[in-house]
């Protein structure tokens, strides 16, 4: 299996950035490629997605990992993410909009064994996405919250879940165990705090505030960050 894998970046905004200035970044100088140009994806030619095809590259989030991950085989794409999967054409014959971006849906083939594609203006998915953050935040304003990751075996983790409501903390706890997203999640906080998912070891409990993360109960250490998201 031919993998190459990318570090996280914040927001789908950003990935889908990414993957059009990496897709768009050859043959600059082609008219054809010029972002300020014409552009309809009702009228633009999306690839041929089929596994026969060699020059495709298929992007999508890996759900474990939390990464941007990228992959040559449609064989290779994870069941659970091949809805909605980005897919970047390496045909040097081919001269698409920059503007373009190509979403393929790799659930269930078509009847020559290929798979529907849609297009999208990355303009207007940026804007749209861009406007559903600022509405987000007016519905929903942002907060210190405490969220701790925890077990159930884990006595520190009831010693600190006791101390936060006996200081009206208000948290959110999330079991590494039984919370399927829990540790994917943690390892995003992490990043986003600067540090490496390895370094927040496989130990519980571990306690984010805002964009800091805590490993290990301290009360002194929580008040702190609580203190700095005011």
């Amino acid at each position: 299996m031919n993998i190459m894998r990318i570090p996280t970046m914040r927001g789908l905004q950003l990935w889908l950035l990414l993957f059009c200035i990496s897709a768009c970044s050859e043959q600059a100088e082609d008219p054809a490629r010029d972002a300020s140009s014409p552009f309809s994806p009702e009228t633009s030619q999306a690839p041929r997605v089929h596994p026969d095809n060699s020059q495709l590259l298929y992007r999508f989030m890996d759900r474990e990992t939390g990464e941007l991950t990228m992959v040559t085989q449609v064989n290779e794409v994870p069941e659970e993410v091949r809805k909605a999967v980005l897919v970047m054409d390496l045909d040097p014959a081919q001269s698409h909009h920059p503007r373009a971006l190509f979403v393929a849906d790799l659930s269930t083939p078509l009847e020559d064994g290929s798979y529907q594609v849609r297009v999208l203006d990355r303009f207007e998915f940026e804007a749209a996405q861009n406007q559903a953050v600022v509405e987000s935040s007016k519905q929903n304003p942002p907060r210190a919250p405490v969220v701790m990751f925890s077990a159930e075996w884990c006595g520190a983790c009831k010693q600190a879940a006791k101390w936060l409501r006996a200081n009206n903390i208000p948290f959110k706890e999330r079991d590494v165990e039984k919370d399927p997203k829990a540790l994917p999640d943690l390892k995003s906080a992490a990043r986003r705090a600067g540090m490496t998912a390895q370094s927040i070891g496989g130990s519980v409990p571990v306690f984010v505030v805002g964009t800091s993360v805590q490993k290990g109960f301290n009360p002194s250490a929580i008040q702190e960050a609580l203190q700095k998201q005011k």
